[in-house]
């Protein structure tokens, strides 16, 4: 014989409703599969929507296309960086070989043939270190 407690009574009845409930939901499947089949591919349709429209997350700054994020665009900073100290280091040398041309020097024109060579010295320790911390 079965004892019935307080945690038995709510389960057989809960278990008849939900016999009752999949019966009238294998009924409608059964009668109209048409609609069914309808709504579950407007269903599939509002949530491909939804996932490229509006629940689309933002994506992250400096994330680049090939998925290495910042990487390509400290490349590319860096490239136009070498790119500006080579053309400084280019005008000082034009600037150079014309004062070097002179037959007579005088005390400023000697100043700033130190400053233009201590320059270049600094651009290419500065070009030296950029280049050793890179992979």
């Amino acid at each position: 014989m079965k004892t019935n407690t307080f945690f038995s009574l709510p389960s057989s009845k809960l278990s008849g409703i939900a016999i009752r409930i999949r019966a009238v939901v294998d009924a409608f499947f059964k009668q109209r599969p048409a609609t069914v089949y309808f709504l579950m591919l407007a269903l599939l349709g509002c949530s491909g929507l939804l996932c490229f429209t509006l629940l689309r997350s933002p994506a992250e700054k400096g994330q680049s296309i090939a998925g290495f994020p910042g990487q390509a665009t400290q490349q590319v900073s860096g490239v136009y960086q070498a790119a500006g100290q080579l053309s400084q280091v280019l005008s000082m040398q034009a600037e150079l070989k014309g004062m070097l041309g002179k037959k007579s020097l005088d005390h400023t024109d000697s100043l700033r043939i130190h400053q233009m060579i201590e320059k270049i010295k600094s651009l290419q320790i500065k070009n030296y270190r950029h280049e050793k911390n890179q992979p």
